[in-house]
Order: structure tokens, then C-alpha cells, then sequence
């Protein structure tokens, strides 16, 4: 692999409830979290992410973006009934863009937009961050396509402005995440990102 290692750490007091899968995906660690633990529905695809910057020569040697990848994991492994919770560097920058499918009508297939307004979080995320990148884009349309939301921008009390989560001598940015489906939006009380 052209990156840095990924380390996820379970409790032994509920790790029979995690599995790892898909060991050969390039851009993180892939565990299915047995529904069971959380009394879901479904099972939960767990994927910490590292994508290097849009501009690392990894990408010259490799034909399918992070995204494309991830989204072809999820298809040819039948993971599409499950809750969905991604984390950690996507080095992808959204800005306030929208993560759901903005349009006039009423249409039913929405039915998760529908069920995320109606929470007393609002649908609009807000960050301090008003750049975006290809990878943003494309991370926006992963989360229209699965119909998951990103957390980022939601839930801070404290910083009204969605935290950054990336600071050096160059700047500031947002390009860490959480991202998650419905029913994991649905029990999430408080958000926020720590400042340094």
C-alpha cells in the first residue's frame, strides 16, 4: 500500500461483535459490527479511511479513485443493507455543500431526507471551511448515491463554524469525517471537533 497504516482498536468486552472484512482494500480497514450491539436493524459497514492528497503520484498508477473503490467494495460484497459509518481522512474538501439530493418536488424516494429534517438537527451543515476539491465532490456524490449524511457541521454546539480538523503553517481545512447513515445520525447527541 502507498499510505500510512490504519489502526482500529475494539474492546475485548465487545469485540465478538466485529469482524474484519475486505482485507484488500486499499484506502483503510473495512470491519461489518454485528447490529446486535446496538440493537439496529441491520449490521454496520465500518470503513476508516485514508486517502492521500489529490495530488499524490499513487494515483497515476491506479485507475479507480478512493470512492470508486469503496463504492465497488460495497456492491461486490452485498453491503449495500447495511448502516453505513465512515470516519478519519478523506482529505476531501466539501465546504457547505449539500449531502443529499437538493430539488423542488415531493418526491417519496426521499423519504431519508424527509426523516433527517425532521430531527431537531437541521438539514444544513455549516463548516469554516469554504473550499472544495475534486474529492469533496466526489465524497458529496458517495453520500447522495448511499444516502448518508456528514456529520461534521451538525451537532457542534461549540463551534458554529464545523470545526477544522487539519491546521499547519500553510492553513486551515476540514477534510477529516464522520459519515453515517440514518439510523446512526439518528442516536448521535453532540458532535464537535476539539480545538488544538
Amino acid at each position: 500500500r502507498a499510505m500510512g497504516e490504519i489502526t482500529v482498536m475494539v474492546k475485548n468486552s465487545i469485540a465478538k461483535y466485529f469482524k474484519r472484512v475486505c482485507f484488500d482494500f486499499s484506502f483503510g480497514v473495512v470491519l461489518i459490527i454485528d447490529k446486535q450491539l446496538f440493537s439496529f436493524d441491520r449490521d454496520i459497514l465500518y470503513v476508516s479511511l485514508y486517502i492521500l492528497p489529490e495530488s499524490s503520484t499513487y494515483y497515476s498508477k491506479i485507475t479507480n479513485s478512493a470512492f470508486q473503490e469503496l463504492k465497488e467494495l460495497m456492491i461486490n460484497n452485498n453491503y449495500l443493507n447495511t448502516e453505513l459509518l465512515l470516519c478519519w481522512d478523506f482529505n476531501s474538501r466539501t465546504a457547505s455543500l449539500p449531502d443529499y439530493i437538493t430539488c423542488s418536488d415531493n418526491i417519496p424516494e426521499l423519504e431519508e431526507l424527509n426523516c433527517i429534517t425532521n430531527n431537531d438537527i437541521g438539514i444544513e451543515r455549516v463548516s469554516c471551511d469554504t473550499k472544495t476539491n475534486k474529492f469533496g465532490h466526489e465524497l458529496l456524490n458517495f453520500c447522495k448515491f448511499f444516502s448518508c449524511f456528514i456529520v461534521n457541521g451538525r451537532f457542534d454546539c461549540k463551534n458554529e463554524n464545523g470545526g477544522f480538523t487539519f491546521i499547519n503553517q500553510n492553513g486551515c481545512s476540514v477534510i477529516d469525517y464522520y459519515i453515517v447513515s440514518k439510523t446512526i445520525f439518528d442516536i448521535i447527541s453532540i458532535f464537535e471537533i476539539k480545538s488544538r
